[in-house]
């Protein structure tokens, strides 16, 4: 009767085992998503960036603007023009990055790139779920800055939008295949534990025929195995990255 409750439990977990492994399997789309392009500047070429961002697998929106105010309380010891415009410029990074943010929210989509064309300063970010890092997204930002010329931000957009499909759909499917690995480890484990219940029920393996000597020295053997449980806390910050800088 044991045996059978036991048996039934394991075959349980192997079917659960399965239907995730099966279920992560169909979780790896290469579907187009949404996308939401505003060029308040008109400086893009709208078809070309559709054309762009067309591949990749997260939503986006992105917008352009010549025209980016924010609140700032000016220091009375600032008097000149050009240290005025130089402190403008100081809190530019913060707020025009929230602008993006906040932006991103608005519209609802994955990422989202901000061009202030004005003081030409480019700001990317994305949502916790996107396998975009930090540094991912400045390594975007910089790319953009590079391919930048002769007021051309349609190429340098493109170069952008290439970067980032190519870095979230390698991370993507790290990701994937990450826990595809779980999953088999699941069914290993599973497996090898009804191999020895069907190997015990053969033999007539029993816990009465366990002394306490082997009972022991099981039991000691299990509590020193849980060191490498942590190890995902690596992963921190390797999603959810945002990044801008001036160009």
């Amino acid at each position: 009767m044991v045996y059978n409750q036991r048996l039934s439990i394991y075959l349980f977990l192997l079917v659960l085992s399965l239907a995730l492994f099966l279920t992560s399997c169909g979780t790896q789309t290469t579907n187009a998503a949404d996308m939401q392009i505003s060029d308040g500047a008109n400086v893009l070429n709208i078809n070309r960036v559709k054309t762009g961002a067309n591949d990749l697998s997260r939503s986006i929106a992105i917008f352009t603007t010549s025209t980016f105010t924010f609140e700032q309380s000016m220091p009375t010891w600032i008097t000149d023009a050009n240290q005025k415009e130089n402190y403008r410029k100081s809190l530019l990074p913060t707020e025009f990055d929230t602008h993006t943010k906040d932006y991103m929210g608005d519209h609802k989509t994955d990422i989202a790139i901000g061009i202030d064309v004005q003081d030409r300063y480019i700001s990317i970010q994305s949502v916790d779920n996107v396998p975009l890092s930090n540094k991912e997204a400045k390594e975007a930002v910089g790319i953009f800055g590079t391919n930048f010329a002769n007021n051309d931000y349609t190429t340098a957009l493109l170069a952008t939008l290439k970067d980032l499909r190519t870095v979230i759909s390698t991370n993507e499917n790290a990701q994937f295949w990450h826990g595809v690995w779980n999953v088999l480890e699941w069914i290993g484990i599973v497996a090898v534990l009804i191999l020895i219940s069907v190997m015990s029920k053969i033999f007539g393996w029993s816990s009465s025929n366990r002394n306490g000597r082997y009972y022991h020295h099981h039991h000691s053997s299990d509590s020193g195995g849980s060191s490498s449980s942590s190890s995902s806390s690596s992963d921190s910050g390797s999603s959810g990255g945002g990044a801008g800088g001036f160009f």
